[in-house]
């Protein structure tokens, strides 16, 4: 009897001794979010300098999380920028320039103001949207309105035909104009976009043969839009001048002679005279 009371407490106190640490456990308080915070920021720095930028990142992100802090934020574009996410790393860094510069820390904002600055250099450009193309029309030919002309008076005819030839080619100038100015805008725009082309980057180099080829349509229909224009001009011109000197001389031609009649004395008498 004596010996199965004893087994019974030792079992008893192995039990008490096992429970023993998972209630001490259980007792023990739950670590703070800026404890976690801590510790995961200081886990990570090493990680850091030992090249695992992996894991290190997704453990300041997680001390950021829990305990938001200029220099946890500042350390995570650190590894950001080393792990080769520029823009990631970019944008942080203006984060913590903006809030060390309200909080007053114009030290940790300069640092962060020449990270960022050194990041931009290395962002490729945004790339340009595409450009509408713009189909210049042929220049037509005016068709002025030409009232009835009296068939007698070729002349008159050719001076309304001069005319209208002249406005046509004025209109072919302007035209001429309108395509000159596009061809040297898409020609700016090529430059600035590609200044060495054909030499050019991989992704800027549909965009370049685009404003390449609006640029040499626009230019070939100004030079047949000023040709157009200029000979329309000097025709027009020709047609008009002609027809007005056309004009006074049949005008002068065509006047009626003054006539009449008159008696004229003599010493033997009068003679009637006729004047047309």
């Amino acid at each position: 009897m004596g010996r199965h009371i004893a087994t019974v407490a030792l079992a008893a106190l192995a039990a008490l001794v096992a429970l023993a640490p998972r209630a001490a456990a259980a007792q023990e308080p739950e670590p703070s979010r800026e404890a976690r915070a801590e510790r995961l920021f200081r886990e990570a720095t090493p990680l850091v300098d030992a090249g695992r930028y992996a894991e290190a990142c997704v453990m300041l992100e997680e001390s950021e999380h829990l305990d938001p802090a200029l220099g946890t934020e500042f350390n995570l574009a650190v590894c950001y920028e080393r792990s080769g996410k520029v823009a990631a790393a970019l944008r942080v860094f203006q984060q913590v320039a903006s809030a060390a510069q309200a909080a007053g820390k114009t030290e940790r904002a300069r640092s962060a103001r020449e990270r960022a600055s050194a990041l931009e250099a290395r962002l490729p450009p945004p790339a340009e949207p595409p450009r509408a193309q713009v189909e210049a029309p042929a220049p037509k030919p005016l068709a002025p309105t030409v009232p009835a002309l009296d068939a007698s008076r070729p002349w008159e005819t050719r001076r309304w035909i001069g005319a209208g030839t002249f406005v046509a080619g004025v209109a072919g100038v302007v035209v001429g104009a309108s395509l000159g100015g596009l061809a040297l805008a898409k020609r700016s725009d090529l430059s600035a976009a590609c200044p060495n082309y054909p030499t050019c980057a991989p992704e800027r180099m549909a965009t370049a043969h685009d404003l390449d080829d609006s640029g040499r349509s626009a230019a070939l229909g100004s030079t047949i839009a000023f040709a157009a224009g200029g000979a329309a001009l000097v025709v027009g011109a020709i047609l008009f001048v002609t027809s007005a000197s056309s004009g006074t001389s049949a005008s002068s031609a065509t006047s009626p002679a003054t006539a009449g009649l008159r008696v004229v004395p003599t010493g033997r008498g009068a003679i009637l005279e006729a004047r047309w």
